[in-house]
């Protein structure tokens, strides 16, 4: 009777036990799955930032096509495609919750290309008006200055205040009382009689005008609009809703599991302490892979979590060169337009005028590019050092003659070079990175003007670098970040800069094997003091984590 009794437990347990393996077969949730929607929603967050970031820089004129903006979108609806097929492992009511965010998703996303669309139309008119304008109006205003007749001369008048006050409106969006002006100036020239015989001129520089008025602000709107489109959290909480579905899975299935050895162990009791042996070895190896898998899922966490990060930085990026490469491009689309308008009638003396303009502006785009490739090479481990036979004193000597002209009326600077500094081995180029970004500060952040002084000497196998200034300083609590790549500090106020300076001092000096101490009071001025090493050697390059804290430890300490 017990056996009987034992087998039909035997026999209940077994099938029992091979019901839950089957259904957990079924739905167990695969790592794949998993990973490949989690794969999808982070490349729409991406494709998404991507097209917001095409859309600013068209809407600046960066780029003349809508290429990558298209491209994105086709991504995007390739993505979405994707995502509307709900994970295998979600429940009935999971994969309805999923598919009605997806479904909210993919109503903001319609909304954001019904808005792109309609930015391409506006924005392609309003960039054809202020490439013709500005020539129209300059033409028309100076052929009338040329007419001896008065009434031609206050009407080239007209014409020049809508020529400034139109141009004022399109390069500073948003002002209302800029585009106030610019309605009441084009009013103005509408209302205007023309005794001269230029009413085509006037209508073609109004129609323009007002383009440039009118579109730029529904281009603005547009774009406000767009960037407000809530794709981003709509991502965010189908993300949500579908790592809630994976990890109530994972605990169903664990717990599926845990039943499936209850019935098991009963089940296989009666094959004696043999078989209890080999269930309790694959308890074991099952409590392993639970932990791994756990592993896996705070791996996921902090891939996240890093993803999060590489988002932030690419936004300050993206916002930093968006600004910091507005004014140079702004400067050589002017210049190149006014040369190839007024070249041929310009002398030689304003030509090259211009030339210099659109070559200063190219260099200053070419050094924030340099900085941002020694700032990424430091992060990624590549920014090298390769010392070589340099003659520090002639190089020093070299390096203050180059960087003198630079210097406004109201600055000096005052420099002592050891002569006994002589020939050392250092990698000039990271020495040319760190001296030029320190005297540069010393100028940009010294507004009163008065002296920079600049000391080189040596000190046994190190050359050491002093830069001092008598400027705003540094404020307390921006030491801890002074080194972090886009900071710049609560005091510099209007003064232009990228943030990227004192970065990439920090990073060629750690890839140097020197080291860097400032003395610093807000409103007093601040010296920096760089110590290198100049005897023969191989310098390891600083792994990316070390500056960071180096940079800290040194703040900290002054």
């Amino acid at each position: 009777m017990i056996r009987r009794y034992t087998r039909v437990l035997w026999v209940v347990a077994a099938v029992a036990a091979g019901g839950f393996a089957a259904y957990d077969v079924r739905y167990k949730p695969g790592p794949k799955l998993n990973d490949r929607y989690s794969r999808d929603l982070r490349e729409l967050q991406a494709l998404d930032a991507r097209l917001d970031g095409e859309v600013m820089r068209s809407r600046q004129g960066l780029v003349a096509h809508y290429d990558e903006i298209v491209r994105a979108r086709a991504a995007e609806d390739a993505v979405m495609k994707r995502l509307a097929l709900a994970p295998e492992f979600a429940r009935p009511n999971e994969k309805q919750e999923l598919a009605d965010l997806v479904s909210r998703l993919s109503v903001a996303l319609e909304e954001k290309s019904a808005l792109v669309e309609e930015f391409k139309t506006e924005n392609a008119v309003l960039r054809n008006s202020v490439r013709f304008f500005p020539v129209a109006a300059k033409e028309l205003r100076d052929s009338l200055l040329a007419d001896p007749d008065p009434d031609a001369k206050r009407l080239a008048a007209e014409v020049n205040d809508v020529l400034v006050s139109v141009l004022e409106v399109h390069d500073v969006p948003g002002s209302g009382e800029g585009r106030a002006q610019a309605e009441a100036a084009i009013e103005a020239l509408s209302n205007e009689a023309d005794p001269v015989g230029r009413d085509r001129d006037v209508d073609i520089v109004l129609r323009h005008a007002k383009a440039i008025v009118e579109r730029g602000g529904r281009v603005d709107a547009i774009t406000n609009a767009l960037l407000a489109v809530p794709t981003a959290r709509a991502t965010v909480e189908v993300d949500v809703a579908h790592e809630r579905a994976f990890r109530r899975s994972l605990s169903d299935s664990a717990r599926r599991r845990i039943i499936l050895l209850v019935l098991g162990f009963a089940a296989l009791v009666a094959f004696g302490v043999d078989t209890i042996l080999r269930l309790s070895r694959s308890a074991a190896q099952e409590r392993a892979a639970n932990e791994r898998l756990a592993e896996a899922n705070r791996a996921l966490v902090r891939e996240k979590e890093r993803e999060r990060e590489l988002l932030d930085l690419k936004s300050k990026f993206v916002s930093m060169t968006s600004h910091e490469f507005r004014t140079p491009l702004s400067v050589i689309l002017s210049s190149t337009e006014l040369l190839e308008a007024y070249g041929d009638r310009w002398s030689p003396a304003k030509r090259a005028d211009h030339f210099a303009r659109i070559k200063n502006a190219s260099a200053g785009m070419e050094d924030m590019l340099d900085s941002i490739l020694v700032i990424g090479r430091s992060e990624m481990g590549r920014l090298e050092c390769n010392p070589a036979a340099l003659d520090l004193t002639r190089w020093t000597h070299h390096l203050v003659e180059t960087f003198r002209p630079t210097l406004g009326a109201k600055h000096r600077l005052v420099e002592t070079i050891d002569p006994e500094l002589e020939e050392g081995f250092a990698d000039e180029k990271l020495l040319n990175h760190i001296l030029t970004n320190l005297l540069s500060n010393a100028v940009k952040y010294s507004p009163e003007g008065g002296d920079v002084r600049f000391d080189a000497r040596r000190e046994g196998d190190s050359a050491v670098f002093v830069v001092a200034d008598k400027g705003i300083g540094i404020p307390k609590q921006d030491l801890a970040r002074l080194f972090d790549s886009f900071h710049r500090c609560s005091n510099v106020g209007h003064i232009r800069g990228t943030g990227l300076g004192l970065a990439v001092v920090k990073r060629a000096v750690d890839a140097h094997g020197g080291t860097l101490e400032l003395e610093s009071t807000e409103g007093e001025g601040t010296t920096f003091t760089v110590k290198v090493p100049i005897h023969e050697r191989v310098v390891p390059a600083a792994k990316p984590s070390e500056p960071q804290r180096d940079a800290t430890a040194a703040a900290r300490s002054s």
